[in-house]
This record gives C-alpha cells, structure tokens and sequence, in this order.
C-alpha cells in the first residue's frame, strides 16, 4: 500500500473508532508493536472504552491519536494543559499529548487465552506503580542526560545509550514482575 494510501486509510479508521466509541461501543484492536512490551505484544487484543478524560488516573492505558497515527502508551501524569505519556518499553517520554486527542482507555488485555480486566484492584494497583516506576526512570534519565552535557558538553558521548539501558533495567525488571503478578492472580 502507497504511504498515501495507508494516511488515508489510517485518517478513516481513526474515524470509525472515534464514533463507535462515542456511541458507547468498546473496540477491539490487536496490537502491531512492542511499545508497550512487556504487558502488550504484537498479537494481543485490547479492549478499549470510551470514558470521560477527568476519570482517567495515572496507570491508565489510553488509546490516543498523533499524527494520524494510532497509540496505545500509559498515562503517567495529568497537567494543566496536557498529559505525560510512555510507551512502558520506551525510555522517554511521549511529546506532551492534549487531552483532546485521546479516544478511549483499555478496559482488557487479551493474550494467550488470558485476561486481565481493568475493574480488578490488582490491575489499577499495579498500573498506578508501572506509572510511578515509568516516572521516576524518566526522570533519572533526564538527569543522566543533563549532568552528561554538562560535563561532555553537546557532542555525542559513545556508551550514554547503554549506560540509559543499564540504568533503566531495575525499573525494567520492576514493571515486568508487576505485569507478571497481574496475570498470574
């Protein structure tokens, strides 16, 4: 399919999924990426929900549009005028998202012939700590970066990449032993 095609094709699903959700329908949509690995990977199924955007917590796993793109990443905090969000496989964070570009939140993870529903104490307890995890790696990141420039200045430092993965393998482990505990309940 032409990259052409594929925008227009993209801009015409999106519709379809905006009024099907404002009619009060959940979606189904299977997962095409590892962005949020460990919890979602390529071939499992979630089940959105439109919900109002003042309900929507920190933890929550929102279905959002950008650049007539589809995402599915986690809400880590609400600002004033936009919200933080991450991808739980990515080491930084999204670019500031509006509110207004969010469709729904994942109510359910299929996978494997397991569920996890998003009712259960067990998911918003973990979920809520994924977020709080995912923050604060951002955050020791962000730190990284800055005490590297001040020290390297702005050339590029061979091993800042590895030296970001092996800092972030604590918060890494952190999040899948969660994920692993919400499905294994």
């Amino acid at each position: 399919m032409k990259a052409s095609n594929t925008a227009a094709f993209e801009k015409q699903l999106i519709a379809i999924l905006k009024e099907t959700l404002a009619s009060g329908g959940p979606v189904h949509l299977n997962v095409i990426s590892q962005s949020m690995s460990p919890l979602l990977i390529t071939g499992d199924t979630v089940i959105v929900e439109h919900g109002a955007k003042n309900n929507y917590q920190a933890g929550d796993i929102i279905v959002f549009e950008n650049y007539q793109s589809l995402f599915t990443h986690r809400l880590l905090a609400k600002q004033k005028d936009h919200w933080l969000t991450k991808g739980d496989n990515a080491l930084k964070l999204d670019p500031p998202l509006k509110p207004d570009l969010v469709l729904g939140r994942v109510c359910a993870i299929q996978k494997k012939g397991l569920s996890l529903e998003r009712q259960s104490q067990v998911w918003q307890n973990n979920n809520r700590t994924i977020a709080k995890i995912n923050l604060c790696q951002v955050q020791l990141l962000n730190f990284v970066d800055r005490i590297t420039s001040q020290i390297f200045g702005e050339k590029q430092i061979r091993g800042v990449s590895l030296l970001h993965k092996l800092l972030a393998f604590p918060f890494r482990l952190a999040t899948k032993l969660l994920i692993l505990g919400s499905f294994k309940i």
